[in-house]
């Protein structure tokens, strides 16, 4: 920031910065997974044939995740 824009920040604010812009650019891990059925489903409709399935297990310490 300092030698493109003039402009002095902390390492923190860089970082912090730099973690709400990539949110915004590809939205965050949960809105994806939460799409994840629709676009298997249109998978499924857009490639008659193909098999599409999500298998996931709790885990305590995280929750759902992927089997």
């Amino acid at each position: 920031m300092l030698s493109d824009h003039n402009i002095r920040i902390s390492y923190w604010k860089a970082w912090r910065s730099r973690e709400f812009a990539l949110q915004y650019a590809k939205g965050s891990f949960n809105t994806s997974y939460k799409l994840l059925p629709e676009y298997l489903q249109k998978l499924v409709v857009a490639n008659p044939g193909t098999i599409a399935e999500i298998h996931t297990v709790h885990d305590a310490n995280v929750g759902h995740r992927f089997k």
